[in-house]
């Protein structure tokens, strides 16, 4: 690959912080491409009902759950609202009439709509006054229900890029000989990514096993347990984990097929299970899962320390476990180390002096903790793709 002649690598996450949930990231260095941040107005809430609020001359996003609208506006007020999110609004003296009125115009019955909080828009209820738009809003229809299965994506070449095919499989156990898993999916040179969770019955250690025919990477609950990233004959592989029964851990399985015949299976096996596949009724596409510590009295949400165990009693160490790989597709010899923060420019550098400048590849894992219960955006600058995982939803994937 001819060397870069402009090129300033560089890497950062710009963090809120989450209820003490499982992430990982994920950064190749190839090509010149400058990026943008993207974000999205905050939304504090749960369940059906949402939060929105913003300052003058900014845009309010109301936005359901995929299969839901908004339902009503539960308040609404462009001018000085007194209150919060978390602990509820009134409205003041400075109070647009038109506040309610407005926002149900352009929000009723739609998954997602934009108000300006400006005096063109709602008029001027307090002249010199900075004023601000907050609104509580509720969304119904379509909850959204985890499936039984994984959310299967498949690409037609060897590097999960441009269009994709995507499904819900209940299990992963395909032979496809020389086929492959759709019409329009090639035979050759496809890949393969199977999201979603995977529920445990019993609190022991499980045995996690591919077949595979070509490559594969399995990661459970953030951990990757199976990577054997090479073209080879059918081959199984294996990894272990001990996981808690009635607990849903977040799966991720990677696939790709170069030439000849495509496998891809998942099995597991543990004390008390004997070695089969994976089976439909324990793979989950969504975590729905109310109680995550069911044996913890207090019902304490799982943080770094594990459930029912006081955040500051165990010693996880800050930072995110980082390993730096001499190539672009996380393949060979590792350098790892603990990286405090995720804030880097390169240049036309490397992370380490045993990593080349160009073509590496890097992975961050670990957890972050919330500090507020509300929504969070993850912001990622890099130069090139990326990839972030939180709680085992992809947030943000511009590979």
């Amino acid at each position: 690959m001819p060397s870069k002649s402009t090129k300033k690598p560089f890497f950062w996450i710009c963090l809120g912080v989450l209820p003490a949930v499982l992430m990982s990231c994920e950064n190749f260095d190839n090509s010149s491409n400058a990026p943008n941040p993207n974000g999205l107005s905050d939304i504090d809430g749960s369940d059906s009902q949402k939060c929105v609020t913003v300052n003058e001359h900014q845009t309010a996003t109301l936005v359901c759950p995929d299969g839901q609208t908004i339902e009503s506006i539960d308040f609404s007020s462009y001018g000085t609202p007194e209150g919060s999110c978390e602990a509820g609004f009134a409205s003041s003296a400075c109070h647009a009439e038109t506040s309610v009125s407005i926002a149900e115009d352009s929000c009723l019955d739609q998954t997602s709509c934009t108000v300006i909080a400006n005096n063109a828009v709602f008029g001027d209820p307090c002249p010199g006054t900075f004023k601000r738009l907050s609104v509580i809003y509720t969304c119904s229809g379509g909850e959204s229900e985890a499936q039984n299965g994984l959310t299967a994506t498949f690409f037609d070449n060897i590097d999960f890029t441009g269009e994709a095919v995507e499904r819900i499989d209940p299990v992963v156990d395909f032979d496809w000989g020389r086929g492959s898993p759709d019409a329009a999916i090639g035979a050759d040179t496809f890949s393969a990514r199977w999201t979603g969770f995977v529920e445990a019955e019993h609190s022991e250690t499980y045995t996690f096993y591919t077949v595979s025919d070509d490559g594969i990477r399995l990661k459970v609950n953030g951990e990757l347990l199976i990577n054997n990233w090479t073209n080879h004959p059918p081959t199984e592989n294996s990894g272990a984990i001990d996981l808690e029964a009635g607990r849903r851990y977040a799966i991720e399985i990677e696939y790709f097929e170069n030439s000849g015949g495509a496998v891809a299976k998942l099995l597991w096996s543990s004390p008390s299970v004997t070695k089969q596949t994976i089976p439909e009724t324990l793979l989950f596409t969504d975590i729905d899962q109310d109680d995550l510590c069911p044996d913890d009295p207090d019902k304490t949400e799982p943080g770094v320390c594990g459930c029912g165990v006081p955040e500051g009693t165990c010693d996880k160490g800050n930072g995110l476990t980082a390993s730096y790989f001499d190539t672009i597709d996380f393949t060979g010899d590792a350098i790892e180390r603990i990286d405090p923060v995720v804030n880097f420019d390169w240049g036309r550098g490397s992370p380490d002096t045993a990593i080349g400048a160009d073509t590496f590849s890097a992975r961050w894992t670990g957890f972050v903790e919330a500090e507020n219960s509300e929504t969070y955006t993850f912001y990622t600058v890099s130069d090139d793709g990326i990839r972030l995982t939180v709680n085992g939803q992809r947030v943000i994937d511009n590979w």
